[in-house]
């Protein structure tokens, strides 16, 4: 996969986002140790790119079985089901990890509002996914239709010089 110049800005401003919570961490969390705090923000830093990768690549992959222009339902359906699927299954081996290096325990409230932060990310992320197609295509109509209509009144012009 390929970035363009929009994803690489993308790229960096999510990491840049991410050195900001980490030291935001690192202020609220003083007494734990640095190593506690790079393994952190390396299992989040790979975290993130994980989840962004994974949604290009089901976005790719779905663009050659379901393209837009067929079943949206399907479409948005499937693209859902297969992120969540990816991301909720990284995200308990995640926590398998975490469960070893955390020094305090992780209450089920805490479990389950990050769970329900994950399903928030990709409903946030597909819906963004769809509304740039959405938005790129009827720019390329709307281009198609000024097209259109130059060749009209070309056409009309030469009509009316052959009169």
């Amino acid at each position: 996969m390929k970035l363009n110049s929009e994803a690489k800005v993308a790229w960096a401003v999510v990491v840049a986002i991410y050195v900001l919570f980490t030291i935001v961490r690192i202020a609220l969390f003083p007494e734990q140790s640095l190593v506690w705090h790079i393994e952190l923000s390396v299992f989040g830093l790979v975290s993130i790119l994980f989840f962004g990768f994974t949604v290009r690549a089901t976005d790719e992959f779905l663009d050659k079985k379901y393209p837009f222009e067929r079943n949206i339902y399907t479409r948005i359906f499937l693209q859902f089901i297969i992120t969540f699927v990816v991301i909720t299954i990284f995200r308990w081996f995640g926590s398998l990890w975490l469960k070893n290096i955390m020094p305090f325990k992780v209450a089920k409230e805490i479990w389950y509002i990050s769970f329900a932060v994950n399903l928030f990310m990709v409903l946030s992320v597909i819906l963004f996914i769809f509304g740039y197609h959405f938005f790129r295509r009827w720019n390329e109509q709307k281009l198609l239709a000024a097209e259109l209509e130059k060749e009209k009144a070309l056409v009309q012009y030469d009509n009316l010089k052959n009169q």
